[in-house]
């Protein structure tokens, strides 16, 4: 009972607040509270209203005294092409053959199928003959960069004519979209540039690092090497067996434009996947 006591007299005891004894908010007290709340709020809204006038005004003043810096125009934006796939089929062979559509570009976009159906063609011949039952042939293709005015892509030819494996075939092709016509490796360099060598360079030295194994001592790129473009890299590959063996499949060398930056050709490719 005693503990009971105590405890209720503490509930009820004074309250100390900073040195001063106050006992529990009467009405007077709790309306007196409302009030300076009230003026708090008005004040505060006032300070707000205050700083929203000076920052306006500053804004202004900024606006009309400094004036603004000069922007750099981004580049002119270039749609990607439309890219659909015809499908043919027939006896052990099928076909994926990438068909594309440019608006306002019909006469590029027929340069440009006219090459992917030259270059279709062109693989299944060079995997001779399905005459063999158990032989079959599939065409495909990877878009590698769709983007600038830049469309680059591979197309690849499988088939299996008998034998120990099959063969795979590749083809690359890069175009600008603005004419449609397929770019060598010599014209994505400026005229008189030795890129052969600055590529070469490049490519051993990836070989080094990779550890890549050879058939033969690496003597550097051919004139009209194979390659694509990957964004910003110009990828330099190898057909299977041409440096390696067959393991290795396609060997291929990404080197980026930036290291090429001073032999591209202005307008090019390269060029245009070289600015930021």
């Amino acid at each position: 009972m005693q503990k009971s006591r105590a405890h209720r007299h503490r509930r009820s005891s004074p309250r100390r607040l900073g040195g001063e004894v106050r006992r529990p908010d009467s009405g007077t007290e709790r309306r007196q509270a409302g009030a300076a709340s009230e003026r708090q709020t008005a004040d505060e809204q006032g300070e707000n209203a205050a700083l929203e006038h000076e920052w306006g005004s500053a804004a202004h003043r900024i606006g009309a005294k400094i004036p603004c810096r000069k922007q750099v125009a981004p580049m002119a934006f270039e749609p990607p092409l439309s890219v659909h796939t015809t499908k043919v089929t027939r006896l052990r062979t099928e076909l994926f053959i990438p068909v594309v559509h440019l608006e306002g570009g019909e006469l590029a976009a027929a340069h440009m199928n006219s090459a992917i159906r030259r270059s279709v063609r062109q693989m299944i011949e060079d995997q001779g003959s399905l005459a063999d039952p158990s032989s079959q042939m599939t065409a495909y293709y990877e878009v590698k960069t769709n983007e600038r005015g830049v469309f680059s892509l591979s197309l690849f030819n499988y088939a299996f004519t008998g034998g120990a494996h099959g063969l795979t075939l590749q083809q690359s092709l890069t175009f600008m979209t603005a004419d449609g016509h397929n770019r060598k490796l010599a014209s994505l360099f400026k005229p008189g540039s030795d890129y052969r060598a600055r590529l070469s360079e490049l490519v051993a030295a990836q070989i080094k690092s990779r550890q890549i194994e050879l058939l033969q001592p690496f003597e550097g790129i051919r004139a009209d090497q194979d390659y694509y473009i990957a964004d910003r890299a110009l990828v330099i590959w190898f057909s299977i067996y041409e440096i390696t063996p067959y393991v290795y499949g396609f060997p291929y060398f990404p080197i980026s434009v930036y290291d090429l930056s001073d032999i591209v050709a202005d307008e090019g490719p390269l060029s245009v996947m070289n600015e930021n």
